[in-house]
């Protein structure tokens, strides 16, 4: 049985040595994850200033710059430990940098052109956006969608902004999963997402975090982390870069939740089910228990 850990808000420390995750959440900043010519692709852009921020894992890689709204182009800077070509100069601290410009489209896809150092941008990187947004076209309405309860729907961007706010450095957004279901039944749709911490010295972890609208209606995270045993029995540790978890949402019928959980009442019959394919299933459940420490109820047969 894995140790759990729930935590709910905590800032963790180390922040200021992140690269894509290096501030605390602004209400109007940005995200999106792509698979692109070089792998996967993690941007942030600031709507106010226009700063982009960035991390391409696959070559150690980070991306600095900005984003002209009116142009749709992001004029940045790639940087990396090692590349094919030093630069006599240094950027924040590397030899091995240069210059990349992407234009985004109606669908917040890339193509771009990038080149070593100050040398023209001639070799292709383009990028399909997977999901998030990194601009809010003019005519859609500030705020969250409703449904047809009138209940504010959790967004991929409210995951994201809390995810940033509460892990930092911690989240690994390049390599995540999210889920969508109404898993409180209080009528709205929230999210959750699951990912592995690698950078986390006491790690590896695999957490999942179920974001709720909170007091205010504001996006708040509940997290669950699982933490391997040393045989590696639970199946939830990531070996070589293979990600093998799979989250996702269950119902549960009322015999089966009174037999899973018995003597508790009011809880939600939507499931978060963490399933690694070697041992039984992780189910998660909310907790309607306002008083309890912990949000979430866990159960594994």
């Amino acid at each position: 049985m894995p140790v759990l850990r729930v935590t709910c808000g905590a800032l963790l420390g180390g922040a200021a040595s992140a690269l894509l995750l290096i501030s605390p959440l602004c209400a109007q900043e940005h995200f999106a994850r792509y698979e692109s010519d070089f792998g996967p692709l993690a941007l942030v852009i600031s709507e106010e200033s226009g700063e982009v921020t960035g991390e391409y894992p696959n070559y150690s890689g980070r991306v600095v710059g900005r984003y002209d709204h009116d142009a749709s182009v992001v004029e940045a800077t790639w940087i990396q430990a090692q590349s094919e070509v030093r630069c006599d100069s240094d950027r924040n601290g590397s030899h091995h940098w240069g210059r990349v410009s992407w234009e985004l489209d109606a669908g917040h896809d890339l193509s771009g052109r990038w080149g070593y150092c100050e040398q023209p941008l001639d070799h292709a990187w383009n990028a399909q956006k997977l999901s998030g947004t990194l601009f809010r076209p003019v005519e859609e309405k500030q705020g969250t969608s409703e449904d047809s309860s009138g209940a504010a729907e959790i967004t991929e961007q409210d995951v994201y902004g809390v995810l940033r706010q509460q892990w930092g450095q911690y989240a690994h957004l390049s390599e995540h999963q999210i889920i969508a279901a109404d898993f409180t039944c209080n009528g709205a749709v929230e999210r959750a997402i699951g990912w592995h911490d690698l950078d986390n010295p006491e790690g590896p972890f695999y957490r999942v975090m179920l974001v709720v609208r909170g007091p205010g209606g504001a996006p708040k995270g509940h997290t669950v982390t699982l933490v391997p045993d040393s045989e590696g029995l639970d199946g939830l540790q990531r070996l070589q870069g293979e990600l093998d978890v799979m989250l996702m949402a269950e119902e549960i019928s009322d015999d089966a939740l009174a037999e899973m959980l018995p003597g508790r009442g009011g809880v939600c019959p939507r499931a978060i089910r963490i399933e690694d394919g070697l041992t039984d299933a992780i189910r998660l459940f909310w907790n309607p228990d306002e008083s309890a420490d912990q949000a979430l109820i866990f159960f594994r047969n």
